[in-house]
Parts: structure tokens; C-alpha cells; sequence
């Protein structure tokens, strides 16, 4: 195992110990967290690791890594919430949704078992600490809200004709010769920034397993690739219809269970727990403009908490990495923000699943 990867087994446990509980005005949360360290998508064509001997499940599925990365992450959610999540299972309340992908279904699986370990008449096996709980999900084709893989014309066309303006355009123009190094060597044909990402990625996983690269691969590790590689992320909810269009939905999502949670609408569980990619986490730090151009780590989080004000219920933010737990604030609004202008602030972005799919049509 990498020093690295040591390194995140240990940042695991240390935030694991150091969660902290929150108080008692809390009235509903939602998480959306990435999956868990994962084997490559896809080897490169060059790649010396393109045998999929290499990753025992197979490419892009799960490790046993990310197993423990998504078990640390349930359990330091139930130290956050002891006070607020009974530690006893109870589908009113909480409900999980998860993106209809491998590692995404099996992060999530490993997430409520540290989040859920059977208690009392919970425990059904002596011998397996351990209980099934309802992972809900949708066909990736269906999906706009966590894969956000559903096709929709007119974001395919925005996001190409991004592609062809500032900054985007001069960014290819500028790092031209770099990326025609990167296709001889790696044998694929490297001409936008997303092809840059692909291959920073996989590569980039590799030598976190301590795989050994060949010596071109150096110049694609380093911080300027890395940040390339942000931009790229940032692309997909670059101005505000693009952003509309990725992650309206799911800003939609979020916002309706926080009303219905205000409105005691019937069966909705106080907590929401989302289960998706770094592509679904990017574009929404992005549409709430907030997004730092780093690439989303593994089980990274952004961690919605809706609470009781004395004259309005207001909204916390918070993105949760590897290392650490930030408070996130978005453009006129405070870190306590008032839930009716989280609202405002948010609505530019925000659209139902219905009247996405009408925009989508236009051309």
C-alpha cells in the first residue's frame, strides 16, 4: 500500500475520533457524498496497467479503500448526529439515494454500515456486525438529479459552445504542446481539457495504488495539471444555464425536502443521504459558486443542515474533505443563512425535473 493511501487510512480515523455533535436546533440535513477510492474508469491506450488483472473488481468499481473510506465517513456522521439520528434504524428517519453505479450503490452500502451498526433487537447475526438497509436508485439513462447522465440536448449544446469561448479556448491554445506530448506518450488523441481530466485521472489513481509510471507521466502530475483539471470540472456548470441544467435538479431536490421537512409533509425522513460522483459534487459547488477548482476527493462531502432560527429557520453549509471541514458561504447570504434567501439565492439555479426536461428540448 502507498504511503499516500496510509496517510488517508490514518486522516479517516483522526476525523473519526474528532467529530464533534451538533446541537439541538437542527430540523433536517442532507448529505451528498462522493464514492469511495475506486480503480481506474479506463486504462489509456499506452497503459502498462491496461490489464484489468490489476484491479481485482474490475475498472472503475470500488476498492477496499473506499470501503473504508465510506465506513469511516457513516461512522463520523453518526458521532456528528448521535444527538439528532436515532442510532436504532427507522426508515422514517432517514432515506438514501444513490447514483445506479457500482462503487456508487456499494459507498453507499458501506456507508450506512458505519452509520448503522445493529443494536438491541436490530441485531439479526451474532457474528456479522452488520444490517441491510433500503439503498434507493434510478437507471443512469433516467438519472438527472446524482449521475446526471439523463441526455438533454440543449446542455450538451451550451456545454460545447463553452468549450469554443474564454477561457476555455486560449486555455487550449496555451497548453497545446503539453498536451501533444500527452498523446504520444499515452496514445490517446488529448485535444480538450476533458480528455486531459480522463487521463490525469487515471493515472493519477494508478500511482496512488503505487503503481510505477513511466517518466512522461511527470510532467502530468503536478499542481498546474491538477488545477487544469478543476477548470475542466468548472466547465460543467460554468454559467448559470449550464449550471441550471447540470445540477438544477438536484438543487430542487434538496431544497423540497428542506420545505417538506418545514411543512411536516408526510413520510419525509428528516435526514437525506445522497450517494454520487465527483461530476455530481463539482457542478453543484459551482451553481452555488463556491467551487475552488480542486478536484473533489474521495467521500467527500457537502453537508446541507437545515435549523431553528428565532424568527426564521436558516441553512449551514459545509464541505468535508479527507483533511478537514469547512463552512461554506454563498454570494449574499451569510454562513447562517436565512432559509427564504438560501431560496432566493439559490432559484436562478434551481429547477424542477419537470421543466427540466422542457428546457431540454429547446434548442
Amino acid at each position: 500500500m502507498s504511503k499516500l493511501l496510509v496517510l488517508i487510512n490514518l486522516l479517516v480515523i483522526f476525523l473519526d475520533v474528532f467529530a464533534q455533535p451538533i446541537g439541538n436546533d437542527l430540523i433536517s440535513v442532507v448529505v451528498l457524498y462522493r464514492h469511495g477510492d475506486r480503480a481506474p474508469v479506463k486504462a489509456y491506450k499506452n497503459d502498462p496497467y491496461a490489464d484489468e488483472s490489476y484491479w481485482p473488481l474490475g475498472f472503475g468499481e470500488l476498492t477496499n479503500i473506499g470501503k473504508k473510506q465510506q465506513y469511516g465517513l457513516g461512522k463520523w456522521l453518526r458521532e456528528r448526529y448521535v444527538d439528532f439520528l436515532p442510532v436504532s434504524y427507522n426508515k422514517n428517519d432517514i432515506k438514501i439515494h444513490s447514483s445506479n453505479v457500482d462503487r456508487c450503490l456499494m459507498s453507499a452500502e458501506s456507508n450506512v454500515a458505519g452509520l448503522y451498526p445493529p443494536e438491541g433487537n436490530q441485531v439479526w447475526n451474532d457474528q456479522l456486525k452488520w444490517q441491510p438497509i433500503p439503498i434507493h436508485t434510478t437507471p443512469k439513462t433516467e438519472d438527472a438529479i446524482l449521475a446526471q447522465s439523463k441526455p438533454c440536448s440543449k446542455y450538451s449544446k451550451l456545454l460545447k459552445e463553452l468549450m469554443e469561448e474564454e477561457p476555455f479556448s486560449s486555455t487550449l491554445d496555451k497548453y497545446k504542446e503539453q498536451m501533444d506530448y500527452f498523446s504520444k506518450n499515452s496514445g490517446e488523441n488529448i485535444t480538450t481539457l476533458v480528455d486531459l481530466m480522463d487521463l490525469y485521472n487515471t493515472v493519477y489513481i494508478e500511482n496512488l495504488h503505487n503503481l510505477t509510471q513511466p517518466d512522461w507521466t511527470q510532467s502530468l502530475l503536478t499542481e498546474e495539471i491538477e488545477q487544469l483539471s478543476g477548470l475542466a470540472w468548472s466547465a460543467y456548470a460554468y454559467t448559470q444555464d449550464l449550471a441550471r441544467l447540470r445540477s438544477g435538479p438536484l438543487i430542487d431536490l434538496i431544497l423540497n425536502h428542506f420545505e417538506n421537512v418545514k411543512n411536516n409533509v408526510e413520510d419525509t425522513p428528516k435526514f437525506l443521504m445522497l450517494s454520487g460522483h465527483d461530476s455530481t459534487i463539482a457542478p453543484l459547488l459551482t451553481a452555488m459558486q463556491v467551487y475552488d477548482n480542486k478536484w473533489p476527493y474521495y467521500a467527500s462531502s457537502v453537508i446541507f443542515e437545515l435549523r431553528e432560527g428565532k424568527n426564521n429557520d436558516f441553512v449551514n453549509v459545509f464541505y468535508r474533505n479527507p483533511t478537514e471541514i469547512a463552512n461554506i458561504t454563498l454570494p449574499s447570504c451569510d454562513f447562517d443563512c436565512d432559509f427564504d434567501n438560501f431560496q432566493k439565492v439559490l432559484a436562478p439555479v434551481r429547477t424542477s425535473l419537470e421543466d427540466w426536461n422542457k428546457e431540454c428540448q429547446q434548442e
